[in-house]
This record gives C-alpha cells, structure tokens and sequence, in this order.
C-alpha cells in the first residue's frame, strides 16, 4: 500500500487511492471485487499472476490465485490487465531520475485486446521520460482469404470495422510523435504463428515493462491450437505466456496481458 500512496503523492496528475479491505474466500473473491468495479465505473482492472516470485508456486496459494484469475477472466466487466512479475528488476529499483527512461515495448497482431494494450500504451506516452516501442505484426496469409461472399455479411462488416478500429488506434498512436518524440513503431511482416515466434525471439531489449493482448487469431493457426504447446495458455494466451517466459529478455522483463471485457471472435 505504501507503494500505492508514494505513487499517488509523486504522479504529478490527479491520482487518488482509496485502500480497500476484501476478506471473502477465494473461490468468491471475484464477485465483491467486480461489482465494486461496476459501482465505481471502473475501466481496468489488475490482478497478480499466480506464478510471480512472490507467491510459493507449489502451496495452496498459488492454486486459489489460478482459480481467483480464472474467475475474474469469466466475469470482470470491464478490461482486465494480469501482471506477470516473476523475476525483473524493478522491485529493487528506487524510482527513475529525470535522466532515465521507463521503456514500454507493445506487441501488436490485432484485435479487441491488443488494442487496450495499445490505447494504455498511448497513454503512458504522454508521460514524462516514458519511451514507447509499437512492434506490430502484419500476417500475410499464404492461404486464399475467404471472398465477401463466402463469407456471411455480418462476419464480413464486423472484420471490416475490426481492421478499422486497429488502423485508427495505430494512427493515434503515430500522431503521438509530433507530440513528443518518445514514441516509435515498425511493422513486421509474418505468414504465420510460427513466424511470429520468431519475430519476437529477435526483438529482445531492455524493457521495463511488455504489454500484449491475450487473446489473438492468426489466420489457419489461432491461440487454441497454439496452446497444446505451453504451460498458462489458459490465462496468459499464447504470446502473453511467450514474452513472460525464459525465452524472452531471460523473463527478467515484467509482462502485463489485457484482456477486453466481453466475447471475441
């Protein structure tokens, strides 16, 4: 809580933290927190993730915090963000001077998720010191895309304003660089989630912090699929276990996972 407070006390910008007490059991948890958001109008929420370095990963502790976060995945009206900090550095760090920057890296594939990613990473930009990196990943499917004909009209007009959705955030977030120049992107061009792997295995950097959608689907090849081959699909998605694991940045980097509020196809 102490951390809470000095954040609000130092932000520079009308940050306020009521502490709030929830003694429920863990498997209900859930709800009294959920419906305090839907009191409050609450856009985010943040909750731990079951495996960061402070919770003992074999004890009873960590499997109610699994369950808990699948609860909240079910039923937060609103976007949840997991955060997943097993082993980075920033718990040791006494805060950045004005010399330093926070580095924000966001993975971008597309879709209701990755955007929260992004519009949280638009705002962190118009902070002081804050360095924001867009790596978005354009797929060029090497199968025919189904015509508009095939495919039934609301299937097609809603993937038609989904690309314009993901287009205008983009330029929102481009714009950001006549505002200051502490932001950039780069468009990566993949075929498939293969290749996409791949990508990010070489966009290792020094992160402080990584956020990515949860939820993604990839042309033929989608999170489910994908899933068989990792341990917390289930909660993390498949890109969002990715850059917290050993295989990226040593899993010293910090990842936040959004996930948006509702159903995606």
């Amino acid at each position: 809580m102490r951390a809470f407070l000095n954040y609000s006390n130092n932000s520079g910008g009308p940050v306020t933290v009521f502490p709030y007490v929830n003694v429920a059991p863990y498997k209900s948890m859930h709800d009294a927190v959920c419906n305090l958001s839907q009191d409050k109008m609450v856009p985010f929420i943040i909750i731990s993730f079951h495996e960061n370095d402070h919770i003992d990963q074999c004890g009873p502790m960590a499997s109610s915090i699994h369950k808990m976060n699948t609860c909240f995945q079910a039923h937060a009206p609103c976007t949840l963000g997991i955060l997943v900090d097993r082993n980075s550095r920033l718990g040791m760090c006494n805060g950045y001077n004005s010399n330093q920057f926070f580095h924000v890296g966001i993975f971008f594939i597309g879709g209701p998720d990755d955007r929260e990613a992004l519009a949280l990473g638009i705002r962190m930009s118009k902070r002081p010191n804050t360095r924001v990196s867009l790596f978005r990943f354009v797929v060029m499917s090497k199968k025919p895309c189904k015509s508009k004909i095939e495919l039934a009209r609301e299937e097609w007009e809603e993937a038609e304003r989904d690309t314009m959705l993901d287009e205008g955030l983009i330029d929102e977030f481009k714009s950001m660089r006549y505002v200051n120049g502490n932001v950039s992107w780069y468009e990566i061009l993949v075929e498939d989630g293969v290749e996409v792997l791949d990508a990010i295995h070489n966009l290792e950097g020094n992160y402080d912090l990584v956020i990515v959608g949860k939820r993604h689907d990839i042309g033929s090849l989608n999170d489910e699929e994908m899933s068989n081959f990792i341990e917390n699909a289930e909660i993390l998605g498949f890109f969002g276990d990715m850059l917290s694991s050993k295989d990226f940045c040593l899993g010293m980097v910090p990842v936040l996972v959004t996930r948006c509020a509702g159903v995606i196809r």
